[in-house]
């Protein structure tokens, strides 16, 4: 019986040889299994990220920041939605540290906010908007934190006012 058994674990491990398992962390991995192909998937991965319940997701394909004028700094998203109707989100994958990931994460999340607005709106009608980064490594100078954190861009005793 374990002979039969050990013979079926070595076919499995030469099977399982022939296929080179693809790294999710790469971008194009990562933009592929989180794809609109894969709605509920991102619908959970986000959930779980910043622990809101999600009702409903649309998943955005043109991930191209738009420029405002000609002379703007493109920016090209990993991934974006809109969850529950209305809340802007972005998720970034980077696989390395630069030293510009910060700024950059902050640049994409101000465009995807200020992009809601057009001429004529209202500013009590901006919806709430996310950025969610995903990083293989541990970021400088802010190595004590926690794998999971959330961050806020508002005063902190004012959170549960709106």
């Amino acid at each position: 019986m374990n002979k039969k058994i050990n013979q079926k674990k070595e076919k499995n491990i030469k099977e399982n040889k022939k296929f080179k398992m693809l790294n999710p962390k790469t971008d194009i991995v990562f933009q592929m299994l989180f794809s609109s192909v894969n709605p509920e998937i991102t619908k959970g991965l986000i959930s779980s990220m910043i622990d809101e319940k999600i009702t409903s997701i649309e998943l955005d394909l043109n991930k191209q920041l738009i420029k405002n004028t000609v002379d703007d700094k493109i920016g090209i998203l990993d991934l974006r939605a809109k969850i529950n109707n209305s809340i802007e989100c972005e998720i970034e994958m980077q696989m390395l540290y630069a030293k510009n990931f910060i700024p950059r994460l902050l640049y994409y999340w101000s465009k995807i906010y200020s992009q809601q607005l057009k001429e004529g709106h209202h500013y009590d009608e901006l919806n709430k908007a996310i950025c969610i980064a995903i990083i293989n490594e541990k970021i400088p100078n802010l190595k004590e934190l926690q794998a999971h954190t959330k961050w806020q861009i508002r005063e902190e005793k004012l959170i549960q006012k709106y």
